[in-house]
């Protein structure tokens, strides 16, 4: 199970995933995790996920806004398109 070797994080099942080694935060995506660094300076630096706009702590990581995600149905193939 992966876990930070600096903190007692722990998180399962989810390959998007992604854990800060600098400020041992755990984010759902990689675009949520490059959300909270700032690349200004040397090496930049950790942003408080909470002060970073449309994220929010759920089950033991920072998330993105929810969006519904509606289910479409499929379209039927046409039947005077060879398959």
């Amino acid at each position: 199970m992966p876990h930070c070797p600096r903190c007692p994080a722990v998180w399962q099942g989810v390959e998007t995933i992604c854990h800060c080694g600098a400020c041992c935060r755990t984010f759902a995506g990689v675009g949520l995790f490059d959300q909270h660094r700032d690349h200004n300076g040397e090496h930049g630096r950790c942003l408080d996920p909470a002060t970073v706009p449309e994220l929010h702590y759920r089950d033991g990581m920072w998330r993105g806004p929810e969006r519904a995600l509606a289910r479409r149905p499929r379209p039927r193939p046409r039947k005077d398109r060879p398959r």
